[in-house]
């Protein structure tokens, strides 16, 4: 087992299952040494738009079962001139284990992460709050204002891309990669372009029809009815370029769910639709862990 050398301070640690402020993007040590911050290293990462590496805003949460990639910078550099950037290290492997330079979460709860130098003194420090996958949605992210999405109508020719989350059982959005899939009922209404094994999903309509689109998520999914319209003509009377349109009856977008059934479902292992319940005796894949 590896001895680590805490500095001479006193710091208070809060026990899984307690709350704490959470600190906006940099997340700043508990040690107030340096920030940690939260990469993005794979494509379609709702925290990292524009396919940027690293978030802008640090997840206030993290998906058990997911992949979580941080890194640790120095918060003033001049006293730290050459220094060389610690290592992040779990001292907690059965909640958080470390897998070359990523971790992955295992357990609900509060997980501590460690800024170690090469001398094995801990510099600083931060929890991540792990949290269960309620239930996974789906929204349009070329909208100024993306609400989650219900149902998808495009017009033929369209092409768009979609946004995967994962919620938590209040709607808060969790952070970390998980293993997800989309797949079209109909290739010929409804085409996967690229993105069906990731977080990012890229769509075209190919034929006129009706269809679904489904998004999986370890024992959770969701299905969204899609109808391909005619493509619009020279006159202007639609827009084959819209792309998504959230269904507008029934949302509510502070959960990510909707209250009209027939327009989309979420369901877990059990078949109850929605997830609302918040059991997730069914998911014997840790949400997705490799």
């Amino acid at each position: 087992m590896r001895t680590y050398i805490l500095p001479l301070m006193l710091v208070t640690l809060p026990a899984c299952g307690e709350s704490y402020d959470h600190d906006p993007a940099p997340k700043y040590g508990e040690l107030g040494v340096g920030a940690f911050l939260y990469r993005c290293p794979s494509t379609g990462d709702p925290f990292c738009a524009g396919g940027a590496g690293t978030a802008s805003s640090f997840p206030e949460a993290f998906a058990r079962g997911a992949r979580i990639t941080l890194e640790y910078t120095w918060q003033d550099d001049e006293d730290h001139y050459n220094d060389p950037l610690p290592q992040l290290e779990s001292p907690a492997a059965s909640l958080l284990r470390s897998d070359g330079g990523r971790f992955i979460a295992l357990v609900a709860g509060y997980a501590p992460v460690l800024a170690v130098t090469g001398n094995s003194q801990v510099v600083d420090l931060v929890h991540l709050w792990i949290r269960e996958v309620d239930r996974v949605t789906a929204i349009d992210p070329g909208d100024a204002a993306p609400a989650p999405l219900q149902s998808l109508t495009l017009a033929e020719g369209a092409t768009v891309e979609l946004q995967a989350l994962a919620l938590d059982v209040d709607g808060v959005r969790l952070g970390g990669v998980l293993e997800q899939s989309w797949t079209s009922a109909d290739p010929a209404v409804l085409a996967i372009v690229a993105g069906g094994d990731a977080g990012l999903v890229h769509l075209q309509a190919v034929g006129v029809g009706a269809t679904t689109l489904t998004l999986v998520q370890g024992a959770r999914s969701l299905v969204l009815p899609v109808t391909v319209e005619i493509a619009a003509d020279d006159t202007g009377d639609s827009d084959a370029s819209s792309g998504a349109t959230a269904g507008s009856s029934g949302t509510d977008a502070s959960t990510g769910m909707s209250s009209s059934t027939s327009a989309s479902s979420s369901t877990d292992a059990t078949g109850d639709p929605g997830g609302s319940s918040g059991d997730t005796t069914g998911d014997t894949t840790t949400g997705g862990a490799l």
